[in-house]
């Protein structure tokens, strides 16, 4: 099952077993900065049950803060991210 991404590309692949076990990865990389998404996933088999998890995936990039903790805009208003640093 393929479900969209809300913020940046691609989709939240969920991998289902016929015993309830699943599995949650994404078609692509995340090239901007982490993101997180609930998902839900309901089944009628032995009553109404539902699941409630929160996918994640870290991104490539972060936000640019000031000295007082706030994420920094260009003249057009638009959050500045940068390529986070290996390590």
């Amino acid at each position: 099952m393929e479900i969209p991404w809300i913020t940046g590309k691609g989709n939240i692949v969920v991998g289902l077993a016929g015993s309830g076990d699943g599995q949650a990865s994404s078609d692509t990389e995340n090239d901007d900065v982490d993101r997180s998404q609930e998902v839900t996933i309901k089944t009628t088999r032995g009553g109404n049950v539902e699941v409630v998890r929160t996918v994640r995936q870290a991104g490539m990039r972060e936000y640019l803060y000031d000295s007082l903790g706030e994420i920094i805009k260009d003249s057009e208003d638009v959050e500045i991210k940068v390529l986070k640093e290996n390590g």
